[in-house]
């Protein structure tokens, strides 16, 4: 009986996506940018918009002339990004359309920028050339231009402890403003941007105004104005809960029971909500949320996560608790990190799984940083001293790997050196937020510490002990 369940259960699985695949058109991307001349363009969305992975729908190469055309399939409308230097453009496109866009003037990031984990670059929302005043992209832009000030006039006022009156006049406005619209996408944009101005304005009843902003909807995944608003009700809503009557049971489900089954109860008990899938997203969300607390045990929520992951019925929900497993458990110890395939200096293509066997003492560095240039000199006596029992491998950020050759080979250095450049995802896989971060790894491939010691941290003591316990 249980294998027939599961069978049926990773069968309807199979269909909803089998007939998403089916279902969806290509959308085109297509423009003209001279000054981007030989650059890949990567477009990509977000997985889930509550773990915000990254995911690649496709890319293209600029032309000498500028010119570039990408193609990618989409079953429903989604927002999706491009890093561009110090801007990251935005567009919201709809599946068997084709967009002809304007990047903005090239500006590369400085050096500076480059070293500076706090760096945030600056969202832009791309131009479409021959637009409608109702195609998509004109409508939000055009509404957000609007709502914008208003947004952050009422969160001084609510900073400053200051009286609101005009909220009911506000959403009145924007109502008869766009009341003749009839894309459903958007309108469902500008009422869930509407029901946030109610959120912020009646702080200190979230959970009512809860009830008509989120949950008597259907859920729409991907579509950002409902989820942000999602996202700020339900933050940390199992704290919400332990500070509730439902204080010792949420604590005795998840730390004790370790159940999904009983956490499901639980929560829907609250009488806030009216289906499984929408209780399934709250805990979802909690569990998220708490990976990064210290109110519940980090095994105990990833015991629970794990049976949701084998339970629901969703696929939607299944994606979502497979990107938070995924981002939560990448760089734990003893977890797989991300493989990577880059090419080294000359040109080899190496994997991160051909250096099982040995430890990995994996860094990322760049030439341009003195800290990088003083360890260089300590993983050179390192190397030295066990290349018998540990790889050391250094990846360099934003290198001309002409001129990084010539300094490995300038020094001597006999250890692996690999190429990104700044855009790399593997810089997001591994949370690198500054330059050096080292980490790790076992010789099966495990995460062993993350982030590492450097050099300069007595990292050479920590080997000496691990190999000490290994007999060598």
């Amino acid at each position: 009986m249980n294998n027939c369940r599961k069978k049926i259960h990773f069968l309807l699985i199979f269909l909803s996506f089998g007939f998403s695949f089916l279902s969806a058109q290509t959308v085109v991307i297509k423009g003209n940018a001279p000054d981007y001349h030989g650059d890949k363009i990567i477009f990509y969305t977000f997985s889930d918009q509550i773990t915000h992975l990254q995911e690649e729908l496709g890319s293209c190469t600029v032309s000498e002339t500028g010119d570039f055309l990408c193609t990618f399939f989409l079953d429903e409308t989604r927002k999706i990004y491009t890093n561009l230097g110090v801007y990251n453009g935005y567009l919201y496109v709809e599946p068997g359309l084709t967009y002809e866009i304007k990047l903005p003037p090239k500006v590369e990031k400085t050096g500076a920028q480059l070293l500076n984990p706090y760096f945030t670059a600056s969202e832009i929302h791309l131009g479409v050339v021959n637009y409608e005043k109702k195609e998509l992209n004109y409508l939000i832009r055009t509404f957000n231009d609007a709502y914008d000030p208003v947004l952050n006039r009422y969160a001084f006022l609510i900073q400053a402890e200051s009286e609101i009156t005009d909220l009911d006049s506000m959403l009145n406005s924007f109502q008869k403003l766009y009341k003749d619209i009839q894309h459903s996408y958007f309108n469902s944009y500008k009422k869930f941007r509407l029901e946030l101005l109610k959120h912020m304005t009646y702080t200190g009843k979230s959970v009512s105004i809860s009830k008509s902003a989120c949950l008597g909807y259907e859920i729409l995944y991907n579509n950002p104005a409902y989820m942000d608003l999602f996202n700020q009700i339900f933050y940390r809503f199992f704290n919400y809960l332990i500070r509730s009557r439902e204080s010792d049971v949420i604590s005795y489900n998840i730390n004790t029971q370790q159940s999904i089954t009983s956490l499901m109860e639980t929560v829907g008990n609250t009488g806030m909500f009216s289906n499984d899938s929408i209780v399934e997203l709250v805990i979802l969300k909690g569990i998220y949320d708490e990976l990064y607390s210290n109110t519940f045990s980090k095994g105990a929520l990833l015991t629970v996560l794990d049976s949701l992951l084998q339970t629901t019925n969703i696929p939607e929900n299944r994606k979502i608790a497979e990107n938070i497993k995924y981002k939560v458990t990448k760089l734990m110890k003893g977890y797989t990190p991300p493989d990577f395939k880059l090419f080294t200096l000359d040109s080899v293509q190496i994997e991160l799984n051909d250096l099982k066997g040995r430890y990995v003492y994996l860094n990322f560095c760049t030439t341009l940083n003195y800290t990088c240039l003083n360890h260089f000199e300590m993983l050179k006596r390192l190397f030295q001293n066990y290349h018998e029992y540990l790889n050391i491998v250094t990846i360099l950020v934003c290198e001309d790997p002409g001129k990084a050759r010539k300094f490995i080979e300038g020094k001597d250095y006999e250890w692996l050196f690999l190429c990104i450049d700044n855009r790399s995802k593997i810089l997001r896989e591994y949370d690198v937020k500054a330059l050096p971060t080292y980490f790790l790894l076992d010789s099966e491939g495990k995460m062993i510490m993350s982030p590492a010691l450097s050099p300069t941290e007595n990292f050479e003591e920590y080997l000496k002990r691990l190999l000490a316990a290994d007999g060598k």
